[in-house]
């Protein structure tokens, strides 16, 4: 291509073949793994103008040391015979890799009487032996023994590397990690400015109720830093990639900041500083008709005044102490509250006067909105209401009774609540009995109900969990059933960080200050691997937290027996983990609550469609196309 100053222009194409009259050419995998029985394939091509008749060659060499190598299963030489001018032919030889040589260093070779030619490529060998790390969950109920088997694999070729046992006697202490403390942030919409008093000052509760706290805090800080590492943080010789160089060490970053902000809950000047602060902005966010915008300057929001109000209702309910709420911040509470209630209680008195209009009552089904402002009205008394006022909590309260089984069960609970502090106990034990009926019980997990998730507040699993607990402690007083349903939400801290401040404190106070204590008067468990006693006295403090390593030449035993016995009334969790090196086609799926697995389909045209029919091994043959589907089974939600 070439042009002028006047932009002129010509092109000429040119082709040509650069060759010689004999090539081999190998077409290689990009590795192969060391005992395979495989062939290497070349071509050997005739770009020359005569037949030709003569010799491919292979030979092999160590590419580090370039020493030759016998690990062809058949002739180092391939004759070809009558290769007629532009024909090719394919010659092969049968290898054997071996695990001594990492790479090889292949070269072929072809030889026709004047004519020849040669190239050299390096082909990878991989090891067949893979770092496998085998685990067996341990969950020990309370006041219960357990014994947790893991057996060696049974391959000659399986070689130990080390075997560690993570054990945490009280894991309820993980769940005080969690304890929120919300500093003051630019966000000043209602819900925000709420949520900040709520969480602090019912986490500041939880930490008052609980006298070993803030020592096993300073213990923390003193003594076991590593106490206030993120969960992603631990365990890093046990992983297969660095945290750093996944999207989760952000994650992992906010964790650990969040524990170790624990100790700012127990500066009181602090906290009733941030307290007062948040009341007054609240008064100032307040409308005259007793709602909350969402932000200032917006109209009225019906869910932001319930939210605040059945916060509120919660908070009073509590009995919270004069060191927890001054008895100025308490008026201001009472104050602000008796105004949100005038507002509920008018809205729901509007609907039920639309609904009469429009004749509608017969049609009406219980709402979420409905219900949650009965709820958030049943933690006050209230003055009884007359006229349409009390046509209104009548009609809804009613609804309430009869249209729980359309709901989902925390909000059942919900219900079961209202109903009782509106003296129909008999209707809201009817509704527990219902909930008992659907309830599953596992032996690991606890107490809980099948919820579809969802994005509406009515369908987050832990507020939901934390609501049955209430209705079941309040209403039932049975601490067996509430303890089962505080070991299920405990269960999901083992496997999530939980990043509702709101869903943790309340998920919190469920677990520590319902059912029966979990935190004073621990006892020591008694655990031993093989007979041999494993020792507590350096646990850490409060999660009596302990890891056990045993090096490869301790790893005599074809089998590994850990027995554990609890003698405290909360569940005790841990991990045993089984690291050694076996053949990548000897490891076997393992079952558990997290499996992985694999499936096999051959894609097939039929027409314009591409259709995965599941392969038959008999009817895969060269050429084939290959899909593999991994999946991934675990029996609880994980983060």
């Amino acid at each position: 291509l070439a042009h002028d100053k006047k932009l002129n222009f010509g092109q000429k194409e040119y082709s040509f073949t650069s060759s010689k009259p004999l090539m081999i050419m190998g077409n290689l995998p990009r590795f192969y793994y060391e005992g395979d029985t495989a062939y290497l394939m070349a071509r050997v091509v005739n770009t020359g103008n005569e037949i030709i008749t003569g010799i491919a060659r292979l030979e092999l060499f160590d590419a580090i040391s370039m020493a030759p190598l016998q690990l062809l299963a058949d002739a180092v030489q391939k004759p070809f015979v009558q290769l007629k001018p532009g024909q090719s032919r394919v010659v092969s030889w049968q290898i054997q890799p071996q695990g001594d040589h990492n790479l090889i260093a292949l070269k072929f070779s072809a030889t026709a009487g004047q004519f020849t030619d040669a190239e050299q490529k390096i082909l990878p060998v991989l090891s067949r032996k893979t770092l496998v790390t085998e685990t067996k969950v341990i969950t020990v109920k309370g006041n219960s023994s357990a014994e947790f088997v893991l057996e060696k694999p049974q391959s000659d070729e399986a070689v130990s590397k080390q075997l560690v046992l993570n054990l945490s006697s009280n894991p309820v202490w993980y769940a005080i990690q969690a304890l929120p403390y919300l500093a003051e942030n630019k966000r000043d919409n209602a819900d925000q400015v709420f949520y900040r008093l709520y969480t602090n000052m019912l986490a500041t509760h939880i930490a008052r109720q609980i006298p070993r706290l803030m020592a096993t805090i300073e213990q923390w800080k003193n003594q076991s830093p590593e106490a206030f590492l993120s969960q992603l943080e631990k365990d890093s010789e046990l992983k297969n990639i660095v945290l750093n160089e996944t999207p989760w060490v952000l994650n992992a970053k906010d964790e650990a900041t969040q524990k170790a902000q624990i100790a700012l809950l127990f500066d009181l000047n602090k906290l009733r500083y941030e307290q007062q602060q948040s009341l007054q902005k609240l008064r100032l966010l307040q409308l005259n008709n007793g709602a909350w915008p969402w932000f200032e300057g917006m109209p009225e929001s019906r869910f932001i005044t319930q939210t605040i109000l059945q916060g509120f209702g919660q908070l009073l309910h509590l009995g919270l102490d004069n060191k927890e709420l001054d008895a100025d911040s308490r008026r201001s509470i009472e104050l602000l509250s008796r105004k949100a209630r005038s507002f509920v209680q008018a809205e729901l008195t509007a609907d039920y006067v639309k609904l009469r209009e429009k004749s509608k009552l017969e049609d009406y089904t219980l709402s979420s909105t409905h219900l949650s402002a009965l709820y958030a009205l049943s933690f006050f008394e209230v003055i009884a209401p007359e006229g349409d006022a009390d046509d209104a909590q009548r009609f809804f309260l009613k609804h309430t009774g009869s249209d729980w089984l359309d709901l989902n069960p925390g909000m059942q609970a919900m219900a079961a609540l209202v109903l009782n502090r509106n003296g129909r106990k008999s209707d809201a034990e009817a509704i527990l009995a219902s909930l008992r009926e659907r309830a599953l019980v596992q032996e690991d997990m606890g107490m809980f109900w099948k919820q579809k998730p969802g994005y509406y507040w009515y369908q987050a699993p832990v507020e939901n969990q934390s609501m049955l607990i209430a209705a079941f402690d309040e209403i039932a007083g049975n601490n067996a059933e509430t303890d089962q349903m505080r070991q299920w939400l405990l269960s999901q801290k083992r496997t999530q960080s939980w990043e509702t401040s709101r869903a943790t404190a309340e998920a919190i106070y469920a677990i520590l200050l319902r059912g029966t204590d979990w935190i004073s008067k621990q006892k020591t468990p008694v655990a031993s691997l093989n007979g041999n006693a494993i020792s507590f006295n350096n646990s850490e403090a409060g999660t009596g937290f302990i890891q056990k390593v045993w090096q490869q030449n301790e790893l005599k035993e074809n089998s590994f027996s850990l027995e554990i016995e609890n003698p405290n009334p909360q569940m005790m969790w841990g991990g045993l983990f089984h690291q050694y090196e076996a053949a990548a086609d000897a490891v076997l799926a393992s079952g558990g609550p997290l499996k992985v697995g694999r499936k096999l389909f051959k894609e097939v045209v039929s027409g314009t469609e591409i259709k995965r029919v599941p392969l038959v091994e008999s009817k895969l043959k060269v050429g084939d196309l290959l899909v593999v589907q991994l999946y991934v089974e675990s029996d609880r939600d994980m983060e």
